[in-house]
């Protein structure tokens, strides 16, 4: 059995205070802590989350929002792939993730296919930029950001998954400073996920 809670711990990225509150997409939005935080606060929210059981829970609990936009996908390098997602031993919902070769044994059980979308598509969705792009996937956070023009992000809040290993994990990172900067400590330590919080250059 699959665990779907709301705990208070999920979902508290930081947002600095001169983000422009324009628009925020949520990648991997669990139950909806985070989404359901800065509703009033964004003038548009895009939120992902491929595991149905989840996103219906977001929808339920955000009711008649006028400005949030729910997608039952889940992100990678390209749209309209059907790929099965994988449960985490630990039973937790917020912990499914796509069956890709950055998974390790700790995803043990696979669950149904679901539909990919890939970071241009996103972008496109919500006009061509993003204010805020929170990003907790699960280690598809190297499928979706590699290799991708992320100009168009202002600050990137991304839990950064050490099951991809240190070298996708260093990868992912170099490629992200192209753009943009961080102030964290951002070193690869097993059994440990960080979350950084990056800037677009340009700001």
């Amino acid at each position: 059995m699959i665990h779907i809670t709301q705990d208070s711990h999920l979902g508290k990225y930081k947002i600095p205070d001169e983000c422009k509150k324009n628009v925020l997409v949520d990648v991997g939005a669990n139950t909806g802590n985070f989404t359901i935080s800065q509703i009033g606060k964004f003038d548009l929210i895009h939120f992902y989350e491929p595991y149905l059981p989840c996103f219906e829970t977001v929808k339920t609990r955000l009711g008649d929002s006028q400005n949030v936009f729910g997608f039952n996908e889940a992100v990678y390098s390209e749209d309209n792939l059907k790929i099965p997602m994988m449960c985490h031993t630990n039973r937790d919902a917020g912990s499914n993730a796509l069956k890709t070769e950055e998974l390790n044994d700790h995803w043990t059980d696979e669950l149904e296919s679901v539909t990919t979308v890939s970071f241009e598509t996103i972008l496109k969705r919500v006009g061509g930029h993003i204010n805020y792009l929170k990003i907790d996937c699960e280690t598809s956070e190297y499928k979706f950001l590699l290799n991708k023009n992320l100009k168009d992000v202002d600050y990137i809040g991304i839990e950064l998954h050490w099951q991809m290993g240190e070298e996708k994990y260093k990868d992912l990172i170099n490629h992200i400073r192209k753009t943009h900067t961080s102030n964290d400590n951002i070193e690869f330590k097993s059994e440990f996920n960080k979350e950084v919080l990056f800037k677009n250059k340009n700001l």
